[in-house]
């Protein structure tokens, strides 16, 4: 049993980087943000709002940090980990549309 937890680390330390799933790899990081930010908005925003509403400000030019801001000044509730997957989650910004 030892020998094969070691034999699979091992070939997990050498195939992961090559196939590109090692420690450099964002994309699972920005998917989990995209996922935790997708939650936040169903849970906090689209309590007030539809999400056609929340689409169209995020695909504008507006600041959606600015509008998180507003609506908090509005009554919603947000926990610092919830702002912290927010900040990312507007920054990447899914809605946008691709170029």
């Amino acid at each position: 049993m030892l020998c094969r937890t070691l034999l699979m680390g091992l070939l997990g330390a050498v195939a992961l980087p090559v196939l590109g799933l090692g420690a450099e790899d964002t994309r699972r990081i920005d998917y989990q943000y995209q996922e935790k930010g997708l939650k936040v908005i169903e849970e906090k925003c689209l309590v007030c709002h539809n999400r056609k509403r929340i689409e169209e400000a995020a695909t504008s030019k507006k600041d959606m940090e600015k509008v998180q801001r507003q609506m908090e000044q509005k009554g919603v509730v947000l926990s610092d980990k919830e702002k912290q997957v927010m900040g990312v989650f507007w920054r990447q910004n899914p809605f946008k549309p691709e170029k």
